[in-house]
């Protein structure tokens, strides 16, 4: 997982976040036990890089299932989860599964991030849910899209409910509704309009 993680565009992520190689006293045992929730695991990690906040992003193959088991462990600023997930192995392309693994792990931290740096705002808004379908050509251009978006001031609670290669589902709150937020967006680049009834996001 370190090479894909490694093509991210961490440095302009919503979350600060730095890419360190897995250190020798992380041994295999330790990974399992972090994988399992371990507690005790987390402390070694978090001693091993001298810091309490780290993750570790762990991938395993089940090619008899057809299936990327992908798990992000570990404590970040809101505190220690483990989040699983398992992602349809495209048998053409690995590469690809995996690439797609990491820009969703590197969105949840992003949400948790921003869930955190949004706390002390004082106002939840009183509806302005929002289903947006976003259009993207590429992992590249998901990622501006995905980063632009969760830069607009009053976006909260920004979700990806699906993602494929080339589109993706989010559900957000925008108090001022999506006529509002299709101007702010619009500012950045981004096309957001409704079509047949379903808002759908794509770059301008």
């Amino acid at each position: 997982m370190s090479a894909v993680w490694g093509g991210l565009d961490l440095d302009h992520a919503l979350t600060p976040a730095k890419l360190q190689p897995l250190k020798a006293e992380v041994t295999g045992e330790t990974v399992n036990a972090l994988i399992a929730g371990d507690g005790a695991a987390l402390r070694t990690l978090a001693r091993a890089y001298q810091s309490e906040l780290v993750v570790l992003a762990a991938a395993a193959p089940d090619p008899a299932q057809g299936r990327l088991n992908v798990t992000l462990t570990g404590r970040d600023a809101v505190g220690a989860f483990t989040l699983k997930r398992a992602f349809r192995l495209d048998r053409t392309d690995p590469a690809y599964t995996s690439e797609l693994a990491a820009v969703v792990q590197l969105g949840i931290l992003e949400g948790r991030w921003k869930a955190i740096r949004a706390g002390g705002s004082g106002g939840a808004s009183a509806g302005g849910d929002l289903l947006i379908a976003v259009e993207f050509r590429g992992m590249g251009e998901w990622q501006e899209i995905s980063r632009k978006l969760s830069a607009i001031p009053g976006v909260e609670e920004l979700e990806v409910a699906g993602l494929s290669a080339r589109g993706a589902r989010v559900t957000l709150r925008y108090a001022e509704g999506a006529e509002r937020l299709a101007q702010s967006l619009s500012q950045q680049g981004l096309g957001l309009r409704n079509v047949a009834g379903k808002w759908v996001l794509s770059l301008q």
